[in-house]
């Protein structure tokens, strides 16, 4: 009898594999050769998984930049708009600290969802009961760049 092949959604990779069933008879016929298929395959899911979730992201490498060239122009001692002054020291300033605009931390580590900085820079301030513009004015940061900022965020907004 020959082995039926199906495939398995994994919607955690959004990814489907394929995973061979066999009855008993043709498991015996293979001599094990399931098993390795098995170990193969789950050692395939993990080392997906553990791609997913992508390279890690350094705030003085990414994110800082990022920040010099769009923000601290604006947010700097003296100059300091909405009452955020970033200069010198912006993850002191900003990460685990209230808004003054909103009641969200400006960044929740592991949570930009409950980051205003996040909300200020896509807009959506307004829906977390914040003020103001989109951020920076008056030309918003790129896609990657957020989406940079975010994944820093996620991963736990760490001072590396």
């Amino acid at each position: 009898m020959a082995p039926v092949i199906r495939w398995v959604w994994l919607p955690f990779l959004d990814l489907s594999l394929p995973i061979q069933r066999t009855t008993n008879r043709a498991r015996a016929a293979h001599n094990g050769y399931g098993n390795v298929m098995i170990t193969t395959s789950l050692a395939l899911i993990v080392l997906l998984a553990s791609s997913v979730s992508g390279p890690s992201v350094s705030f003085s490498q990414d994110v800082l930049p990022i920040l010099n060239k769009h923000c601290v122009m604006c947010h700097i001692t003296g100059a300091a708009q909405g009452g955020l002054d970033i200069y010198p020291d912006p993850w002191t300033a900003m990460v685990g600290v209230p808004s003054s605009q909103s009641p969200l931390a400006l960044i929740e580590p592991g949570s930009p969802e409950r980051s205003y900085l996040v909300s200020k820079l896509i807009g959506t301030q307004q829906t977390v009961s914040g003020s103001g513009l989109q951020m920076p004015f008056p030309q918003p940061l790129d896609d990657e760049e957020i989406k940079m900022i975010r994944v820093w965020i996620e991963q736990g907004a760490a001072n590396n």
